[in-house]
């Protein structure tokens, strides 16, 4: 990697690690702010939801945003209104200021705005790293970062709170200052390129043009029979993961556990994420995508199963350290083929399809989570999970190509002989 790159591509490491540590703290935080007004679980879990379903209404409008501005702009707001909107939240928590209503509205407004402008951080990774090969290596990278925020925004945000209930949200805000400076050191050069079929959109209203902008990344993303099987795929093993997770924690809240009891099971779970992730790019890279992810998904049902039937407090740690060992396998494996598979013109558009696909379905597991927690059926929510990942598998295995898609070196042959098929 040139040293150009390799020093824009630290401070795109900064600015996202600030973002995702910020993130961290303010997640962990929220649900015990929840709790502490309404006493509800159930309430707890509902706003979530919500929060996930005003991030998926605008995912798509925002992913045509990040294709048609400079990603760096995208960066800088993403972290300047979530900077205002967290520490305003935290002085309101300060001051005991703070309803249920002015929560919801705080955190919907933040949810939206995320859903606008978040995808530009990654849209801009392409930007900066071109080589395939690199791009799936920065990508393991980015999944051991992802796990060492788990490791350290899980006790963070548990001693944050622990210190005030406001001091999460306010630490929160700063670390989106973090953001802010970081995108504007980057030099290179994060706009959009121009495509030519793209010109005549400026001169045609911006409702119509953005329609046309999703339209191109649906297009794009359903024309290639592997990337639209793997985001399918995605959609039930995201589904799978949160339901697991969000029974897991919220069940803990109902029983009186803390959010630093809570981020020692965050904390279990990065370490052993930040470990596999170290070799995830290298499996990758060598061992057959489509069976690695049939079988961390048979994994993840087994898993599951097991939760099922023990999820105490101390069988947790496990079942969520099991859980860290085939995390960055999918995210590696899915994200690396579909982004690496997508134009750069296309990045953004393509992100927030694909995203939406993986999580049109968890926007309404913390809801569901929450409700099966608060009346007592902690194991039929467990054992959903188990099922999701079954569909999964189904979903891989249905799919000749995505069976069959090979490392890293063949994605491109694998990918130009479906698109022929197609």
């Amino acid at each position: 990697m040139q040293r150009a790159v390799r020093r824009d591509y630290l401070f795109w490491l900064t600015a996202t690690t600030s973002d995702m540590l910020s993130r961290a703290v303010w997640s962990l935080a929220l649900p015990f702010v929840i709790f502490a007004l309404t006493s509800s679980t159930a309430t707890a879990g509902l706003v979530q939801s919500l929060g996930q379903i005003a991030y998926l209404c605008v995912m798509l409008l925002g992913g045509a945003l990040v294709d048609r501005i400079s990603r760096r702009t995208g960066m800088v707001v993403r972290g300047l209104t979530g900077m205002v909107l967290w520490i305003g939240f935290g002085v309101l928590v300060w001051t005991h200021l703070l309803n249920l209503w002015i929560l919801i509205a705080i955190f919907l407004t933040a949810q939206l705005l995320d859903g606008l402008f978040g995808m530009a951080d990654n849209a801009a990774l392409r930007s900066i790293v071109h080589d395939d090969e690199q791009f799936v290596q920065v990508t393991g990278i980015n999944q051991g970062r992802e796990a060492a925020v788990r490791i350290g925004g899980g006790p963070i945000g548990g001693l944050l709170y622990a210190l005030g209930a406001a001091v999460p949200f306010l630490v929160s805000g700063a670390l989106l200052g973090l953001v802010i400076a970081s995108a504007k050191a980057i030099r290179a050069d994060l706009r959009p390129p121009v495509v030519a079929e793209n010109r005549p959109e400026q001169r045609r209203g911006i409702v119509r043009s953005v329609a046309r902008s999703v339209a191109q990344g649906i297009s794009f993303m359903w024309s290639q029979r592997i990337m639209r099987t793997l985001a399918i795929t995605s959609l039930f093993i995201n589904a799978a993961f949160s339901i697991v997770i969000s029974t897991a924690m919220l069940g803990l809240l109902g029983a009186g556990y803390t959010a630093l009891q809570l981020a020692y099971l965050e904390t279990v779970y990065g370490v052993v994420m930040m470990l596999t992730a170290f070799v995830a790019a290298r499996l990758v890279s060598r061992l057959p995508t489509g069976r690695l992810l049939i079988g961390a998904q048979l994994f993840m049902m087994v898993v599951a199963v097991g939760a099922a039937f023990w999820h105490s407090y101390a069988m947790l740690f496990l079942w969520l350290s099991l859980y860290g060992l085939v995390t960055p396998l999918f995210a590696t494996s899915l994200s690396g083929y579909t982004f690496a598979r997508t134009p750069d013109h296309l990045q953004g558009r393509v992100r927030s399809v694909a995203a939406l696909l993986e999580l049109s379905a968890t926007m309404v597991i913390p809801a569901v989570a929450g409700w099966m927690v608060n009346s007592g059926h902690n194991t039929p929510s467990y054992l959903l999970g188990a099922v999701l990942a079954l569909v999964g598998i189904i979903v891989v295995c249905v799919n000749p190509g995505a069976r069959r898609l090979g490392p890293t070196r063949m994605w491109r042959e694998d990918a130009t002989e479906n698109s022929l098929s197609t």
